[in-house]
């Protein structure tokens, strides 16, 4: 993303006490981007000053306790003296390595709010006042970027939520409400009731969206009341506000399902099923891309596969559209009727042959989770060469959505960090698990955060416990931590 203003957050260091570092340099490649950078912060540090971090003077440093650093209100930004895209990071250590840092979380600004670049995870130690080798950023990938499931109440207009871990923003921006006369899971859908009405979801200019030549998947299911064509195939949702490369949507022409995305130079894709969709009936209709391959599916069934080499990019703009798309600034091809279970998964192609369409809602990656059923979390595979771990004590960090601890509280806390064996590693959202060692009793579960970091309080210390990592996605096997007694809280 191409921005002036960039900040990091979460800054947690090896040890358990503050961090002290001699930089924090910004790189757009090869081109170092913070040394005329105005740089602020959201606290004080406990010795030295900011401009430390970009005098490229590692004798020189900048401390923060870590109940600052590591708090959801810190921050430190940059104001760059000319908009980059900043690609990698380096730091500068101390003469300590406890003091160093372990994790932080690089954020940009979108325009409206913001964004995840990603979270840097276990910067190697580099010695005594020295700078570490350069992590380059990856793009954001395996992620489920949004997951709408459009329930609530009869008419609710406002305070909608996605239930991704991204928790993009949702909302009305012209006569759609949630309604109760139709939905295929949950109480309600999103009603589309009239030409012209729309919604969004997501940032103008979110990476989160911007799919180029990854791999990725999108569902939704839809129940049409009309499919006549006003002004142009009637769009169920849209990254396009064109005409511009790249720009990419799902309509239905002619009351068929196709994906589109526009491309001038490479020449247009067009991906379209073959099923016409019948007015007032729920269709389940996903789109895929591996490779450069894309697949779109109706209720479960593969109608037609098409090679095409175009990127599909976010628009800069505006945000994704539900019901409706823009280009050359007006406004095309409303659709009216209902859609509920919207889903995009990031970096994987979850379909490439037909398969049986989902019988429920998806789980919900946000907040506590119910207990499991016996079985629950045991279907889990492995990539070959990757592993999944995480690490059960020692990486402090926000505090997250609390799990039930059904018997026995107490002043104790687990806390660690589900990441996936790399160089370096890197975060890895998990259903995470607190279960009693000697009887195996589940005490609490969770998700860890964005960032990787889980944390468990208000437990029992007298009990020994074991932690299990459970990759949602499938990609990893679970793994699990034994023997654990809980530290006292702070």
């Amino acid at each position: 993303m191409v921005t002036t203003k960039w900040r990091a957050k979460a800054l947690t260091p090896y040890g358990t006490g503050a961090v002290s570092l001699s930089q924090i340099q910004l790189y757009a490649g090869a081109t170092r981007v913070d040394t005329a950078a105005t740089i602020s912060c959201s606290h004080t540090p406990a010795s030295g000053a900011l401009a430390n971090l970009q005098d490229s003077d590692t004798s020189t440093l900048c401390t923060f306790e870590r109940a600052d650093c590591t708090s959801e209100g810190f921050w430190i930004h940059w104001e760059l003296t000319s908009a980059a895209d900043v690609t990698g990071i380096r730091v500068g250590s101390g003469a300590a390595q406890n003091t160093f840092l372990s994790h932080l979380d690089l954020q940009f600004w979108s325009g409206t709010r913001w964004e995840p670049m990603g979270t840097v995870g276990r910067f190697a130690w580099p010695g005594a006042n020295a700078v570490s080798t350069e992590i380059v950023f990856t793009a954001l990938t395996n992620l489920t970027v949004a997951l709408l499931h459009m329930d609530g109440t009869n008419g609710q207009n406002s305070g909608w939520a996605d239930s991704s871990v991204q928790r993009v923003l949702f909302s009305n921006q012209s006569g759609t409400s949630y309604s109760t006369t139709a939905s295929k899971f949950g109480s309600t859908s999103l009603s589309i009731p009239a030409l012209w009405n729309y919604a969004y979801f997501g940032a103008a200019g979110s990476p989160l969206f911007d799919l180029q030549t990854e791999d990725f998947g999108i569902d939704l299911w839809v129940r049409a009341s009309s499919i006549a064509h006003v002004s142009n195939a009637p769009c169920l949702f849209s990254c396009n506000d064109g005409p511009r490369a790249g720009g990419y949507g799902l309509y239905l022409t002619n009351g068929k399902p196709e994906f589109f995305v526009e491309n001038g130079v490479l020449g247009n894709l067009s991906c379209m099923a073959t099923t016409t969709v019948a007015l007032n009936t729920w269709y389940h209709i996903a789109v895929s891309r591996e490779g450069n391959v894309f697949r779109i599916f109706v209720n479960g069934v593969l109608e037609n596969t098409v090679t095409h080499a175009t990127a599909c990019v976010v628009s800069p703009t505006r945000p994704c559209v539900l019901g409706s798309y823009f280009y050359g600034g007006g406004q095309n091809g409303p659709f009216t009727g209902y859609i509920d279970e919207l889903r995009i998964v990031k970096g994987r192609a979850p379909w490439t042959a037909s398969f049986l369409p989902p019988s429920a809602a998806y789980e919900s990656m946000v907040g506590a989770l119910p207990l499991p059923s016996a079985h629950a979390g045991m279907s889990v595979y492995s990539m070959p060469g990757v592993a999944l771990s995480f690490s059960p004590v020692g990486v402090a960090g926000y505090r997250v959505s609390p799990g039930r601890d059904h018997y026995f509280g107490g002043d104790g806390v687990l806390y660690g960090a589900t990441e996936v064996d790399g160089t370096p590693d890197f975060p890895k959202v998990c259903k995470v698990r607190l279960q009693r060692e000697r009887d195996g009793y589940t005490v609490s579960e969770q998700w860890s955060k964005p960032d990787g970091t889980w944390r468990f309080e208000h437990i029992n210390r007298a009990e020994v416990y074991c932690v299990q990592a459970f990759d949602h996605t499938h990609d990893y096997r679970a793994t699990l931590a034994d023997n654990l007694t809980p530290e006292q809280m702070a």
